[in-house]
């Protein structure tokens, strides 16, 4: 999971620079205001000379509107981005939740992270699989950072040089408003699944091992508090379950996503599944909250892969034991030991 995460934060990870269609746009709206309706504004009132006055004050608003919507500090550009994983057992409203952050800046930055859950986890995050090819970049060199639990658990003096991503990695239990949960049917009707988290969740599918197979059934969109009614049928086995449809979806959805393909695909793996277990696996296209990081950035983006178990696998049937008390014999290398009382 870590290994997958790690491959997507290298795609994604990185400065959003405004597209050519942007520009266009900024520079026709600021034209626009600047010139013609600058001058209508003034010419009906009758007052045509204080055009020239408005003229700078509508460059610095128009200086400001840009800034904001390029999500861009001019000099100092730093962006976040982040993938987790949620993962929540049956009926249970608190998940545990990893973080992988991948941190770039335009100019070496020393960060702290702070987090108020003080179950929390967090260190550096390697950005290579293989550490002994690891290599310090030009003019890096080694810098210790100092973790600590007090009233809130902090990383302090992660150190990432000039035109480079640095990454963290944490784990911890997020309280949620609710579970994911199955509801048992009534008399006549087929149990639902119901979102009690309050996430907004997107590309949902459930899953259920039955042998060596998969059933399952796609649901997509899956709001805070509905409920839908859940029936599932046999999954083609020579392809990755619900892949055509996470691809159609991601097509329709607003704005760019994360790739969490390579985490979809471990969650739904049928070696990775027990047989009759059944689960839930979504995505949730937002940076959950509980974790501070300071400076912060002016570009920030985030998925959550969520895993929620919705039913375990049945226990197998006890059995006896192979041997006995009676049948053990001691060892020749006889230990002098108190005996314990309870």
């Amino acid at each position: 999971t870590a290994k997958a995460a790690r491959e997507s934060l290298r795609r994604a990870a990185g400065v959003e620079v405004p597209d050519a269609r942007f520009v266009v746009i900024c520079l026709a709206a600021y034209l626009t205001a600047l010139v013609p309706l600058n001058w209508i504004v003034f010419r009906s009132i009758g007052r045509i000379e204080w055009a020239w006055i408005a003229a700078p004050l509508i460059a610095i608003v128009g200086t400001w509107v840009i800034v904001q919507r390029a999500r861009l500090d001019i000099g100092f550009v730093r962006s976040q981005t982040e993938i987790g994983v949620l993962e929540q057992q049956p009926n249970h409203s608190r998940a545990h939740l990893s973080r992988y952050t991948a941190l770039y800046t335009s100019l070496s930055t020393t960060y702290d992270f702070e987090f108020p859950n003080t179950t929390t986890l967090v260190s550096p995050f390697p950005a290579d699989t293989n550490a002994s090819d690891f290599q310090l970049l030009s003019g890096q060199s080694l810098s210790p950072v100092n973790f600590q639990r007090y009233d809130t658990v902090q990383l302090n003096g992660v150190p990432i040089s000039s035109n480079s991503t640095g990454m963290v990695h944490s784990e911890q239990m997020l309280g949620l408003a609710g579970p994911i949960k199955l509801v048992p049917a009534a008399k006549g009707k087929t149990e639902s699944l119901e979102n009690q988290s309050k996430m907004h969740l997107h590309s949902v599918c459930v899953v259920e091992r039955v042998g060596a197979e998969l059933q399952g059934r796609w649901i997509g969109e899956l709001l805070p508090g509905q409920s839908v009614p859940l029936t599932s049928g046999p999954l083609p086995s020579e392809k990755r379950p619900f892949a055509d449809e996470r691809a159609t979806e991601a097509k329709s959805a607003r704005g760019e996503r994360l790739d969490l393909e390579q985490m979809f695909q471990l969650a739904l793996t049928t070696k990775n599944i027990e047989d009759g277990e059944t689960r839930l696996v979504a995505r949730h296209d937002e940076v959950l909250p509980g974790e501070l990081i300071s400076p912060a950035a002016s570009q920030v983006r985030g998925g959550t892969l969520v895993v929620a178990h919705l039913r375990y696998a049945p226990l197998p049937e006890p059995e006896k034991d192979s041997n006995t008390r009676q049948e053990i014999t001691a060892t020749e290398d006889k230990v002098e030991a108190n005996p314990i009382e309870f």
